[in-house]
């Protein structure tokens, strides 16, 4: 995930930011990723979900809105 590209919100994480919302990356570091959804910069967080004793995995509520591949045309 890259500056610019467009993205989508994979889960309702409040009444004005729900699941489906599009939106285009504006910056990425290592505590977050900044996203423009309208004229709003939202930044969304890793969250730790613990599953079990010895596992740990972090989770941001964004994915990449559409991919583009190449079958060798």
């Amino acid at each position: 995930m890259k500056t610019g590209c467009p993205v989508i919100v994979t889960k309702n994480l409040s009444p004005t930011l729900v699941n489906g919302m599009i939106g285009t990356v504006v910056d990425v570091n290592r505590e977050s990723v900044l996203v423009r959804i309208g004229q709003k910069i939202v930044p969304f967080e890793p969250v730790v979900f613990d599953k079990y004793v010895y596992f740990h995995r972090h989770h941001i509520f964004i994915k990449l809105k559409c991919i583009i591949t190449n079958f060798g045309n």
